[in-house]
């Protein structure tokens, strides 16, 4: 809006300027005009510098960073680091400068066309869906957002009360915009034309906002607006009077009166609204911060809350469903069949009702050790947002109890991907894929994706660095090299030198942790040893695994039984073993297997 009011006026000076009475007095103000935005940029650009050494970009002020990753680009920039801890991965990312916008513009022309002629009724598209909004969300943090405004005025009026109701609001724009330009065709003075000029923008200005915000919540913004088309009307009203006759005068006093019960009403709905937020306000304040499911203290308790509870309106100022205040509360006060039942209530209200579904799945995951009800409603919630943190960490948690590593790891994917701005989870999800296969080349490969997905994120970079100095060796090694290892190996051992070999089957397990020929040898020397639950312990993994069907691994773990005394175990592997006619075993004599 504020270019727009620049070039206007500029436009209009320079219009002024071909008067000759003008020209003179007209040329300072359009030089001072022209060129105080190249001083208010210069000035932007350089106060508060980012980098110390250079200006900021226009990316720098219109798409703000972290400061993670102005460290990380510092650091970057100064250390030379080698091509293994720089990111190797390119990735798309989509454009940033809407905020969400295009999505919650998206949303509000959906709504339209389900109720073109009445719309969905005025305030509810803080109710209406939002599944394209919540799916691209991306939080650093990975809070809980419910986007109430679809950020701009005209579109979310159009969703809410129709064409009807968008062509009342749009007059507030075009009649005033009708009388401008009435008054400047009929107006020959310039002086007076720049003072009509001047009253216009700030009403344009206003229109901007409205087209791109929600101005109708911020009553000083309305002010403006309002002034500007009242002194409109006066010049209007003072240029073209007319005699009023008594049928129009008794019309307008009618009308006045419809207008003046239609205010009341919609005064008293917005004081108990106003009352009910000041509360809702009051209780997030205390909750702010707080774990649910623990003995922390509030200030307010339940019962103090209920005596105050008013159910109007029945969505809150933040767009969720009011009773959740409630319910957290009734959690707190450990009546978690009663949360549980508000909870139920109030589940219609928002037309996912995902904070009302994330916090059920908690109760039934923390309290009623429900898995199969936890797991159902954070699903839900996780299908619709999967940025949102808190509910994704409790499906981890379902995933983690039901023993299902595949979720946890596709859980993860869609997390990452969407919320790609959580450095900490990129973390996360590197070392728990590390856990699950001991590869570090996959681990590093995860880092790498965080670092593409968030430039320059030293966080990141150092985690990467971190990584590379503990792991000098290959992260797996091919069949080739695994050979060549075993052959070292089985040279210390016909030597006897069971330390040396040991190390060199320990190199092969880190590298490739499912050698079950390492574990086998690793397990024989423990016997050698006569350390027998260690040799037990390798054994039985590869036992386990079905990896051989020599039957040496029962042998030996047969014998190992028998030193111990556990005979009945030890005769249990000596029959396995003569089952796949290892040698040693077919030789024992019939005492030790019977």
């Amino acid at each position: 809006s504020l270019l727009c009011m620049l070039i206007a006026s500029i436009l209009f000076l320079v219009f002024g300027m071909r008067s000759s009475s003008t020209k003179i007095s007209l040329t300072k103000e359009t030089l001072f005009i022209g060129i105080s935005p190249l001083l208010l940029i210069f000035l932007v650009m350089n106060v508060n510098r980012v980098q110390k050494n250079s200006m900021n970009s226009i990316s720098d002020i219109i798409i703000p960073k972290t400061a993670d990753y102005f460290a990380g680009k510092k650091f970057t920039e100064a250390a030379t680091l080698s091509q293994q801890e720089t990111a190797t991965i390119d990735v798309q990312l989509g454009s940033q400068i809407s905020s969400g916008r295009f999505a919650l513009w998206g949303i509000a022309l959906e709504n339209f066309k389900k109720s073109p002629l009445l719309g969905i009724g005025f305030g509810n598209y803080k109710a209406a869906g939002k599944e394209e909004y919540h799916k691209y969300l991306k939080k650093p943090t990975g809070a809980f957002s419910n986007p109430r405004r679809a950020h701009s005025d005209f579109l979310e009026k159009l969703a809410e009360t129709g064409i009807l109701g968008f062509l009342l609001y749009v007059s507030l724009f075009i009649l005033p915009f009708i009388w401008f330009v009435k008054l400047i065709r009929k107006e020959k003075n310039y002086q007076t034309q720049w003072m009509y000029v001047t009253i216009f923008l700030v009403a344009t200005a206003y229109t901007f906002d409205a087209l791109l915000n929600f101005p109708l919540e911020r009553p000083p913004l309305q002010f403006y607006f309002i002034a500007a088309v009242a002194f409109i009307i006066a010049f209007a009203e003072n240029k073209h009077t007319e005699k009023v006759n008594t049928s129009k005068n008794m019309r307008n006093v009618f009308l006045f009166g419809v207008f003046l019960c239609f205010s009341l009403a919609s005064t008293a709905s917005n004081y108990l609204t106003f009352d009910s937020y000041q509360l809702q306000r009051n209780l997030r304040t205390d909750l702010m911060g707080k774990t649910l499911f623990t003995d922390e203290k509030l200030q307010n308790n339940f019962e103090e809350v209920q005596r105050q509870w008013s159910n109007y309106p029945q969505l809150s100022y933040v767009g969720t469903a009011n009773n959740v205040f409630l319910a957290n509360y009734a959690i707190k006060a450990k009546k978690y069949d009663e949360a549980l039942e508000i909870l139920n209530t109030s589940e219609s209200y928002n037309a996912n009702g995902l904070l009302v579904k994330a916090l059920k799945a908690e109760i039934f995951l923390n309290i009623k050790d429900n898995l199969d009800s936890a797991r159902y409603y954070s699903e839900k919630v996780f299908n619709i947002y999967p940025a949102f943190k808190t509910n994704y960490k409790m499906l981890k948690k379902i995933y983690a109890a039901q023993k299902d590593t595949a979720n946890v790891i596709r859980t993860m994917h869609r997390y990452t991907r969407y919320n790609y701005k959580d450095i900490n989870e990129w973390k996360a999800k590197a070392n728990f894929m590390y856990q699950h296969t001991k590869d570090s080349d996959l681990m590093l490969k995860v880092l790498d994706t965080g670092i593409a997905y968030n430039t320059y994120s030293k966080k990141l970079v150092d985690a990467k660095k971190e990584i590379l100095t503990k792991v000098k060796f290959k992260s797996y090694l091919s069949k080739e090299e695994v050979k060549a290892k075993h052959q070292e190996a089985y040279d210390f051992f016909v030597k006897q030198q069971y330390t040396a070999a040991r190390n060199v089957y320990e190199g092969i397990l880190k590298t490739n942790p499912k050698d079950f020929l390492s574990i086998q040898n690793i397990g024989i020397i423990d016997l050698i040893q006569k350390n027998y639950k260690a040799a037990i312990t390798n054994l039985s993994r590869v036992i386990k695994a079905g990896a051989f069907n020599d039957g040496k691994a029962e042998y030996s773990r047969g014998y190992c039984y028998e030193q111990l005394g556990q005979l009945e175990k030890a005769k249990e592997d000596y029959r396995a073993s003569r089952a796949k006619n290892y040698p040693q075993a077919i030789s024992l004599p019939p005492s030790k297997y019977e």
